[in-house]
Order: C-alpha cells, then structure tokens, then sequence
C-alpha cells in the first residue's frame, strides 16, 4: 500500500485497487482515495483476472487485515507477501500446493532468538523466512522491505544466502 499514498494524488482516470474488506482503511486512503477505486474487495484464495494473469490474493499475518498476492501465468508464479509474521497455515497450504518458482517477502529484523519477541512483530525475521521457504518448497525466496540490521547481519554472514535464497534490491529484475 505504500505506493498508493503518492499515487493517490496523481491525475488522469480512475485507478481500480483490489483491497481486503477494512473499515478503517490504510491511515487515510480510503477517506481521501483522489484516484483511487477501493471499490473492489479481494477475498481470501478467490482469484481474478487481470489481463492474462490470474491473481490470488493470500491472507499474511500482520497487525491488521493484510493480503499478499499470488501471479500466475503460463504455469509460472510469484508470490509477493509483504508486511506479515510468518504464515497463516492456509496460505502456506495453498503455497504448497503450487509449483512457485519465487516468493518475495519483507525480512526487517536478524535472528531473533526468543521465540516471544519474533512473534510479537508485525514482519519477518530470517528464522521465519528460513521457514517459509521450507514449509512452501518454494524454488527461489527473495527477502525485500529489509531492516538495517538484517543488512548488516547478512554482511556478517554471507553463508547464509544463495541463489534460492536471497537479499533482493532495488532495480533487480526476478526471472521467471
């Protein structure tokens, strides 16, 4: 949702945004949406269409209501899911289920050892993201929406990744 705050106030047509069902909306998005149309709900696992790309939403795990996004297209597929702790059981089931060939998702702390305070964020730590990609079997994780902690500990310990399992940067391009 971030991008959406600047393009809010952008000109030219209506610009359709699939959300999941918020009173409060995102801060003020939804009380001063400019172009935005947040007239269409996404619903968990009930994908539509747009284009030639079939697109799932997937519920995550976060302080409040929040959707990740399955893209499929000619027997490929990405999942984009930012902004979560974990996994819900039911996204990672219909992950498991698919053959994806990446999943992208957000990494702001290190390790965090106790098991309390990992789970009382709102976002990923390596531990979890370590278990994401194996509970899904994902080919390929990429870790975005890092914390400056999580760059430096990488730095420290550069074993840890590969091409399965990366840092992800600003401009990189994800091949399917």
């Amino acid at each position: 949702m971030h991008s959406l705050f600047d393009l809010r106030w952008g000109k030219g047509a209506r610009i359709p945004v699939h959300a999941p069902e918020d009173e409060q909306g995102c801060d003020d998005l939804y009380k001063h949406p400019g172009i935005l149309d947040f007239s269409q709900r996404s619903q968990p696992f009930q994908s539509f269409m747009w284009q030639d790309i079939t697109i799932t939403p997937l519920p995550l795990n976060h302080s409040r209501r929040c959707m990740g996004y399955a893209f499929e297209l000619n027997g490929r597929c990405i999942a984009y899911l930012t902004d979560t702790n974990g996994l819900p059981d039911t996204t990672t089931a219909w992950l498991k289920q698919r053959s994806v060939n990446w999943i992208v998702t957000d990494c702001s702390f290190p390790p965090i050892e106790c098991e309390h305070t990992r789970l009382s964020n709102n976002h990923n730590d390596i531990y979890q993201v370590q278990s994401i990609a194996e509970q899904c079997q994902c080919e390929r994780i990429g870790l975005m929406h890092l914390g400056h902690n999580v760059l430096l500990w990488a730095k420290q310990h550069p074993q840890c990744f590969s091409d399965s399992f990366q840092l992800l940067h600003d401009g990189q391009e994800i091949p399917l």
